[in-house]
């Protein structure tokens, strides 16, 4: 229980740190809504915090069947799993709003978008003389390598190199979302058991007697899941060293250009995946402000 109250306390501090731009951010990307432009609610976290309030109100279970422990005790870590990942997304969008301030990326939050100017190739093709070679490049994302000495002008490879720590950001923090929710939904930490959930999986709510559907989480987890699998460890050095490959002026600005509209869209992509879940929650019989909703959300 003291687990679930620091996280509680955690996410609810994290929104009133936060600003209104990370705010409005957090919920157009991680709540629930079918279509693009929807109006926004005044509080995004009611949902939660009310659940939040009855599990505090109702407390651990103690004098019961062994069933009803267990959902409690399952319940218990759903809401701290849902309280921590809340807090991770918040400060993600807190740590892009930084990046923009401090260096001008743009990031996927309102007020912080606004794209590159880009110099023209001729210009950035005269302007590599006191530019930074592939080597350096690899070296500043972490990895080693790079051949050649053909060097390219240092403010577009800053550019590159700020729109990457973007994505990775992102990519992490999904992995932090889905290490937060295992301990919901792989309590023996064994790997492979979230497939074998079945999907009429669920366990009772102990404060409403009304079901959640670990199931039918599990089910459109396990797919917003393998959709990431694309950003793997490999996939990343393979990115990096193909751009170090074609380290000329125009090979890096081709580079930056479609990183920067990878950011741009990646976040919205995966919230159009996400509604795609919604809509089968919503067929199923599941309601749009069920909890099951919100948790998906922030995967």
């Amino acid at each position: 229980m003291d687990d679930f109250n620091e996280a509680a306390d955690a996410m609810n501090k994290a929104w009133e740190a936060s600003e209104p731009s990370v705010r409005e951010a957090f919920q157009i990307l991680f709540t629930p809504s079918l279509e693009d432009g929807q109006p926004l609610t005044e509080d995004p976290l009611a949902i939660i915090n009310n659940h939040v309030a009855k599990m505090r109100e109702f407390g651990v279970l103690s004098e019961s069947s062994v069933k009803r422990r267990g959902d409690s005790a399952r319940h218990l870590q759903l809401l701290r799993s849902i309280c921590r990942t809340v807090t991770l997304r918040l400060e993600e969008l807190k740590w892009f709003v930084y990046m923009n301030k401090e260096y001008d990326v743009p990031v996927p939050v309102p007020g912080h978008d606004e794209p590159y100017t880009y110099p023209p190739l001729e210009v950035l093709e005269e302007r590599v003389d006191d530019g930074l070679q592939a080597s350096h490049f690899l070296k500043s994302v972490g990895l080693s390598g790079g051949e050649g000495t053909q060097k390219v002008d240092e403010m577009l490879a800053d550019k590159l190199i700020y729109l990457l720590s973007v994505e990775n950001k992102h990519n992490d923090c999904n992995l932090v979302a889905r290490y937060y929710f295992e301990h919901f939904l792989q309590p023996s930490g064994q790997e492979d058991t979230l497939k074998a959930i079945p999907s009429t999986a669920k366990h009772q709510i102990p404060y409403s007697g009304e079901a959640f559907r670990t199931g039918s989480f599990a089910r459109a987890a396990a797919q917003i899941f393998g959709e990431s699998e694309g950003s793997t460890h490999y996939a990343r050095i393979r990115k990096m060293h193909r751009i170090a490959d074609n380290w000329t002026p125009k090979g890096v600005l081709e580079a930056t250009k479609q990183q920067e509209e990878e950011n741009a869209y990646r976040l919205e992509r995966e919230m159009r995946s996400k509604r795609d879940q919604l809509q089968g929650f919503l067929k199923d019989g599941i309601p749009f402000d069920d909890l099951v909703m919100s948790a998906l959300c922030l995967l």
